[in-house]
């Protein structure tokens, strides 16, 4: 029986705090064995994207792994979304989101959009779960001024604790 397929969409070959962070996710899955991982790099602002070696074999499981284009042949079962929330975009029939979030009391609005795109969402602190929890905008007719309801973060979200 196959594997159900997991996609990975991170900058996991960027020199950046995102890039190890996507690198060392990407690395778990692929132990744990249960999903057939595929990876779909992508940039993170100007960064280089020379992180993985080709001659380290903790490098070469992630690089065995990376699509050259993000189109599979059907959809993936789960789809893993490794950047700012408001590039969240679900493509999987089950879709997490994972970010560093924040540090201070407050987010745009449109990352409280994307988390609601994700089925969950994952942060690395509880102080970042608790103030995306917590944030609200009103939602405000441009034509009327009236206020019409409430954005707020609808989904469910975890801390994976990344420190020593």
């Amino acid at each position: 029986m196959s594997k159900p397929v997991c996609l990975v969409t991170a900058p996991v070959a960027t020199r950046s705090g995102y890039g190890a962070h996507s690198r060392d996710i990407v690395r778990a899955l692929i132990k744990l064995d249960r999903y057939d991982v595929k990876v779909w790099p992508v940039r993170w602002g100007s960064t280089p994207m020379n992180a993985l070696d080709k001659d380290d074999p903790n490098d070469v499981m992630i690089i065995d792994r990376l699509l050259t284009e993000p189109n599979l042949p059907k959809q993936p079962e789960m789809h893993i979304h490794i950047v700012i929330p408001n590039e969240f975009q679900q493509i999987a029939k089950y879709n997490i989101g994972i970010t560093a979030g924040l540090e201070t009391t407050a987010c745009p609005p449109e990352w409280l959009q994307g988390m609601n795109r994700m089925d969950m969402n994952i942060v690395p602190a509880t102080f970042v779960k608790t103030v995306l929890s917590k944030v609200q905008f009103d939602i405000q007719n441009d034509k009327t001024n009236q206020v019409e309801g409430i954005l707020k973060n609808e989904k469910p979200i975890e801390v994976l604790f990344e420190g020593a």
